[in-house]
């Protein structure tokens, strides 16, 4: 949303390739937006990828868009941890990742890539 981390895929030679560095700062900045926190270190260098197809209405057509979705596991931050209202975010509730799978209104991409963080700071 930001204009300083816009244009985050670059064409090289024919290859596409994403600046994981405005990838982290997005996601820094999504982090606080949504937390209140200001995140100081990652566990991952390089995010987490997965992908979802989302349904979208726009003049009372619906189509669906691949997005691609990158996530940073957050190892150390600042302030305090809470739900914000500058963006759409969940009321404040802590899940069992077994239970996500279960839960309404929680993507369903938050039990795959949960269980992946988990491994991956093992």
């Amino acid at each position: 949303m930001e204009e300083e981390n816009k244009e985050v895929i670059i064409k090289e030679d024919g290859v596409y390739k994403f600046d994981l560095e405005k990838v982290r700062n997005n996601a820094r900045i999504r982090t606080e937006n949504r937390t209140s926190v200001k995140v100081i270190e990652e566990y991952n260098k390089e995010p987490l990828v997965d992908w979802v197809l989302m349904e979208s209405e726009e003049d009372w057509h619906i189509f669906y868009k691949l997005i691609c979705l990158m996530h940073f596991i957050v190892k150390q931050y600042e302030w305090e941890l809470w739900y914000t209202w500058k963006e759409n975010t969940i009321w404040w509730n802590w899940y069992k990742i077994e239970n996500l799978q279960n839960i309404e209104n929680i993507a369903p991409n938050a039990y795959i890539v949960s269980k992946k963080a988990l491994e991956l700071i093992k």
